[in-house]
């Protein structure tokens, strides 16, 4: 049937072990030329935010943290928790109270500063005794691949940077923005979508979790404005706004 809408995704192979001091913009251009894939304006790329804090060197070593009263009370709760792995959830709310994190059987979320509620606060286990915190600036990475793959490839792309998010309700995980540039997170055309985590979403079901090896996927075929501005934010609550006890 003519005028059917669809759009395709497809995992990039090629990426590889990224290490610290890494440009991951350099590591997706070189994949793109070792397997002869071509970019095209208006692809989104959704990257792992798992291979943007390696490369960033946001590994913590988990003998560095000091568990405080309140991570001891919150992981007696959540007993398959570290305490030291609680203590980096909170540090990552920024509010020492504990009143950002919330613990719903099996599942902890945090609330970070910029709105952003995550599972473990976006904390991610990097083996027996260490953890990977979040980029630093998520929506700053992903403007600066854009940037390097539009030097690299002469193609204007958007890029969304991912991570791993699970829900108290449901066992497993899916992937949702924590990070973009070049395309506005919300779509108003029929009523507010958040575009970007409906892509993120997508883009998971070829990226798979980490174990896969698959850290970057392209989408293509979805029409959107390119916005050189769009920011995570925009598709967020006012952080100033939101009741630490309104998590899910």
């Amino acid at each position: 049937m003519s005028g059917d809408a669809s759009y395709t995704v497809t995992a990039l192979n090629g990426i590889g072990d990224i290490q610290p001091g890494d440009d991951v913009g350099q590591v997706i251009a070189d994949a793109l030329a070792a397997t002869g894939r071509e970019l095209a304006n208006g692809d989104v790329i959704c990257v792992a935010s798992k291979i943007i804090s390696v490369a960033e060197g946001r590994r913590t070593a988990l003998d560095t943290i000091t568990p405080t009263e309140c991570a001891l009370r919150l992981q007696a709760q959540i007993p398959r928790r570290d305490a030291r792995v609680v203590q980096t959830i909170i540090d990552q709310t920024a509010d020492p109270t504990g009143r950002r994190v919330a613990v719903s059987g099996d599942h902890i979320s945090g609330w970070l500063p910029n709105g952003l509620v995550l599972t473990s606060a976006g904390v991610d286990s990097a083996g027996p005794d260490a953890v990977l915190l979040l980029p630093t600036d998520p929506d700053a990475s992903a403007a600066g691949i854009a940037a390097h793959l539009r030097v690299a490839t002469g193609r204007q792309v958007s890029v969304i940077i991912t991570d791993s998010d699970g829900r108290p309700d449901k066992r497993g995980a899916t992937q949702v923005a924590v990070g973009v540039h070049g395309i506005t997170p919300l779509r108003t055309s029929h009523g507010d979508e958040t575009l970007c985590d409906m892509l993120a979403a997508a883009a998971a079901v070829m990226m798979g979790q980490r174990s896969a090896g698959r850290p970057v996927a392209i989408v293509r075929g979805v029409e959107y404005a390119y916005d050189p501005t769009a920011r995570i934010g925009d598709a967020l609550h006012d952080a100033n706004k939101i009741d630490g006890r309104s998590q899910r």
